[in-house]
């Protein structure tokens, strides 16, 4: 059984995440949960707050991390569990990364990294209280007060191009090329 859920940004970080989600199941070894992810443009903050994952490369299983982020993906990737599991994930805009922890974005894809391994001892705090908190709503305050100390970073000259960005991903329609230029 399957239980899914997407909780709405708080104004303050609407401008750097799109959304939170939450995706929890009860699974067996004898019938495992095989997850597909697709190629994304936007980054991810994850936190596997229950279960063990393991990504599959190349027929490999690997053993996923309990907390990371995953940048831009340029290819399909296959997780599985074979137990109950619960994920809390952080649906990012694409500059997120490079505007709040000054990370360049092109010469990071198609990576992961632990989340205490990017932002030190405060990444480390931030994994445990969010994989020890058992309330999403919680989840997500904790994760929007990280996000809005790094907030202080962000170059004002910038707002202009971010803003068209965000417009655009967020757009359910193409539009032309003219359009993002105006």
């Amino acid at each position: 059984m399957l239980k899914f859920d997407m909780i709405r940004a708080p104004k303050a970080i609407a401008g750097f995440v799109k959304h939170f989600w939450v995706l929890e199941g009860n699974f067996t070894k004898e019938e495992p949960f095989v997850y597909g992810a697709l190629a994304e443009s936007c980054p991810e903050f994850i936190f596997y707050y229950k279960g063990i994952f393991k990504h599959i490369i190349d027929n490999n299983e690997q053993k996923c991390f309990r907390s990371g982020v995953y940048r831009q993906k340029r290819s399909f990737g296959q997780f599985i569990v074979a137990q109950d599991f619960g994920i809390f994930r952080v649906s990012l805009y694409s500059y997120t990364i490079s505007q709040l922890f000054q990370l360049p974005t092109p010469e990071i894809s198609d990576q992961s990294s632990k989340l205490k391994t990017l932002y030190g001892k405060e990444g480390e705090i931030l994994e445990e209280k969010v994989i020890l908190e058992s309330d999403n709503a919680i989840r997500v305050q904790l994760v929007s007060e990280f996000l809005i100390k790094r907030m202080v970073h962000v170059r004002a000259e910038y707002s202009n191009i971010l803003n068209t960005i965000r417009d655009t991903i967020n757009k359910n329609y193409p539009c032309s090329i003219e359009e993002v230029s105006k």
